[in-house]
């Protein structure tokens, strides 16, 4: 059994920084999941800053870049922080696998060639095996669930993913990137979780068991002012 802190969409606040060190620590988390938009308008300074303070709490962080964070961020090497990108991360039995965000950075919508080929490469290295017990973490959420609607453009998630989904059932997807998308969902067995956007104080708490069981809690920090 492991516990995990899921965020999403930084965009370059540090706000609720102290209140989440102080969360990791009382209720003893090992790990917290960051799903994308870690910066603002793909800004290295930003994106450094908030990798930088991120390192400063004394739990493994495994996280994906989205469309707000640079191409090429500085090859920084920190002992606690993954990116997930383009290798796997073993939690247990589980594997915690990130797909690259593959978002058009204008228009937020996913480029759909790119997120199929990061699938079809996820489902090779993973196995048929393995793939249930496989946590995808992912700026971009699947299409056509309570997590990627917007309220002015509707369902913006990537139809590539969600067809992967299907076909595979993983154990879990962590995603972001929608901000009033918020919540939990299922695509066949498989468990959609949006903790909303960090910069405003939401996360999720995600309680995984040996059984391959999940228990999420969706809730929100107070702000510090």
């Amino acid at each position: 059994m492991f516990k995990a802190v899921a965020i999403a969409d930084i965009h370059g606040s540090l706000t609720y920084l102290k209140k989440l060190i102080s969360y990791i620590r009382e209720n003893a988390i090992n790990y917290i999941f960051v799903a994308g938009d870690i910066a603002t308008d793909r800004d290295k300074v930003t994106f450094n800053r908030i990798i930088k303070a991120l390192s400063n709490i004394e739990v493994k962080i495994l996280y994906v870049r989205g469309e707000t964070d640079p191409e090429k961020p500085q090859n920084t090497i920190r002992n606690n922080i993954f990116n997930l990108e383009h290798t796997p991360f073993n939690v247990d039995e589980n594997i915690i696998y990130g797909l690259p965000p593959s978002l058009d950075y204008e228009l937020k919508i996913p480029m759909e060639r790119k997120v199929k080929v990061h699938v079809e490469r996820l489902g090779e290295e993973v196995g048929s095996n393995k793939i249930e017990k496989c946590i995808i973490l992912s700026h971009i959420p699947p299409y056509g669930t309570k997590v990627d609607k917007d309220p002015l453009r509707g369902n913006i998630g990537s139809v590539e993913l969600r067809s992967f989904i299907e076909r595979k059932r993983p154990l879990a997807v962590i995603c972001g990137h929608v901000h009033t998308g918020l919540g939990i969902d299922n695509v066949k067995t498989t468990l959609i979780i949006n903790p909303g956007p960090f910069r405003r104080g939401y996360y999720a708490e995600l309680i995984v068991s040996v059984e391959r069981r999940i228990v999420v809690k969706l809730d929100r920090f107070t702000p510090p002012f």
